[in-house]
């Protein structure tokens, strides 16, 4: 569980700037271009990447929470039957149940 910060790193760094670096040594290598020309004729490319790959990772996640839900739906109060608020609560705030194990 430590390690979802680093993981998040790759998918949103790492990534986009892996495929730029291989666009860049592409386009440097068929149009012989120095390394300025070849930064300035990326920017935008780079940019369009990490725009593109950060949407799709949003929706991604969008996407994962919407299926999540469906799968594992939100516990009901044993007493109204509203749905609680977490996963782990243990009080009803519309009803004012409480199971607190004390």
């Amino acid at each position: 569980m430590g390690d979802t910060h680093l993981s998040t790193f790759i998918y949103i760094v790492v990534i986009p700037g892996v495929m730029t670096g291989i666009v860049i040594a592409y386009i440097g290598d068929r149009f012989e271009l120095t390394s300025l020309q070849r930064l300035m004729a990326v920017l935008p490319l780079f940019l369009a990447i990490m725009t593109s790959w950060v949407f799709g990772m949003a929706a991604l996640a969008y996407v994962f929470g919407k299926v999540q839900t469906q799968v594992y739906p939100m516990p009901r109060c044993q007493h109204c039957g509203q749905t609680l608020r977490s996963r782990h609560a243990a009080q009803c705030f519309k009803c004012g149940a409480d199971w607190h194990e004390t």
